[in-house]
């Protein structure tokens, strides 16, 4: 573990506890109450202390559809280096959506996500070839909505009417030009940082909401921190996402070390802090803590989003090319909607549990497959049972360290990067809450004033937490 601060224990099946000197820190592993006292203050009087803690009953809330992801084109003038699209030869690489399945999509998204509430993701490749199709589509919805684009095709005018439109526009940018152009070149071969960074800066004049996706990778990991800050100096983005690559068969890069970067996690935590800034993924395990909500999932491909290709067929995941008929959503959203950290054994127990969500299904099941040297298609699929009904068949068995045994993330199909980021943040997170509150029982409503910046990003922006690969409205 990285940056180990104190000691970190269970107490019973459900409470740990974080001692650091003559400090203690006490939570609920699902509730994520927190109570700050003295050690001495604690210790021979627990069960006293934990009378303090409301009752709690986990009881998973029902899936609904809640985000829909529209490739509008799976045409793109770039060749990133990572690129899932093209490194993992999809079949419909190279496709456009056409104007009849954008009423098609339109559809679907009124009468199966809520209007309004919903969250719309434009994407690609890279969407701006298809101009005419994003815009008959925006028009045709009433909703959230993001556009993932790498900004080379922001010309004033499109920027304008997007602003008009309340579209969100978030920016592939990977660092300063001479870090950005080592993997995003275009179909050429050319750098590209000149025209994406001209592309940012349009839809920012013209109003835009504006975030930057910061794609991690050999080019950039080796000063992750120091990375993000130059770009938020050189841009001021409006939010910024640290994300992980995908795994791709043709790119052995995606692959790094986990610790590392569950430290890199907790620095930009840090940073997101002292800059007050939306920073994804980072955002995701902070408000959970802050709001005291169990975190099912991470990604909203496990029972709330839907893909629509450009031939109009569904997946659950933009980078599982498995698909239906956009008759069968349903079935698309029950595809991993109980792949859920809580029901495996190797899970329970963790004191991370209730931020963690097991990352992305998509990665940690194909890092799995490629490791054991299994077919990706079969590794893909559902492979656990639907969970009991009631919470006393699948509690967490006696708590038996401070993290999984290693290797359980790996060999049960989760994303060891998330589980390790998960460990690490959580620990970083309840001391800087006790370094901010000092001794007491902190109220949700004191520390979402404290922590706001993670629970939001502008108001321009509707209150959306977006991250590439990992959209969601609530998870």
């Amino acid at each position: 573990m990285s940056e180990i601060r104190g000691e970190v224990r269970a107490f019973d099946r459900f409470h740990t506890v974080y001692r650091r000197g003559d400090d203690v820190a006490v939570v609920h592993q699902l509730s994520l109450q927190k109570l700050f006292l003295k050690r001495a203050d604690w210790e021979g009087h627990e069960a006293t202390h934990l009378s303090r803690f409301r009752p709690f009953d986990l009881v998973k809330p029902a899936t609904r559809p809640r985000v829909l992801q529209a490739v509008l084109t799976q045409a793109c003038n770039y060749r990133c280096g990572y690129c899932t699209v093209f490194n993992n030869e999809q079949p419909a690489a190279g496709q456009t959506m056409s104007m009849e399945v954008v009423d098609q999509v339109a559809t679907l998204f009124n009468d199966t996500v809520r209007a309004g509430n919903g969250l719309l993701i434009l994407h690609g490749g890279e969407p701006l070839l298809n101009w005419k199709g994003l815009t008959r589509l925006v028009e045709q919805t009433c909703s959230n909505t993001v556009l993932f684009t790498n900004g080379s095709l922001l010309s004033p005018e499109k920027a304008r009417w997007l602003a008009a439109h309340d579209v969100n526009v978030i920016v592939s940018i990977d660092g300063l030009p001479d870090v950005h152009d080592q993997q995003r070149r275009d179909t050429a071969g050319n750098t590209t940082s000149e025209r994406t960074f001209a592309g940012f800066q349009t839809a920012r004049d013209a109003g835009c909401v504006t975030g930057i996706s910061l794609v991690l990778g050999p080019h950039n990991r080796h000063r992750l921190v120091d990375t993000a800050a130059e770009v938020l100096d050189r841009l001021s983005p409006d939010s910024l996402g640290v994300n992980l690559p995908h795994y791709a068969e043709n790119y052995s890069s995606c692959e790094m070390d986990v610790d590392r970067y569950a430290a890199d996690m907790v620095a930009l935590f840090r940073l997101a802090k002292a800059r007050n800034l939306y920073l994804y993924p980072v955002t995701k395990y902070v408000k959970h803590l802050v709001q005291e909500r169990f975190k099912w999932f991470d990604c909203s491909a496990m029972g709330e989003k839907l893909v629509v290709f450009p031939n109009g067929t569904l997946s659950n995941c933009i980078n599982r090319t498995e698909t239906v008929p956009a008759s069968e959503a349903g079935q698309v959203l029950d595809v991993w909607q109980h792949e859920l950290p809580i029901y495996d054994p190797a899970c329970r127990g963790c004191h991370a549990l209730a931020i963690c969500g097991g990352g992305c299904i998509y990665d940690g099941k194909s890092f799995k497959a490629s490791a054991a040297g299994e077919p990706m298609g079969d590794a893909l699929r559902p492979s656990r049972s639907a969970p009991p009904a009631a919470w006393d068949q699948w509690a967490p068995p006696a708590f038996a360290g401070t993290e999984p045994a290693r290797g359980a993330c790996d060999s049960h199909g989760f994303d060891l990067r998330f589980c390790r980021t998960s460990l690490a943040l959580m620990e970083a997170m309840v001391w800087d809450m006790f370094d901010e509150f000092g001794y007491g029982m902190p109220t949700v409503a004191e520390l979402e004033a404290r922590y706001q910046c993670f629970l939001s990003q502008p108001a321009g922006s509707r209150g959306l937490r977006i991250g590439i690969g990992h959209e969601t409205m609530d998870a």
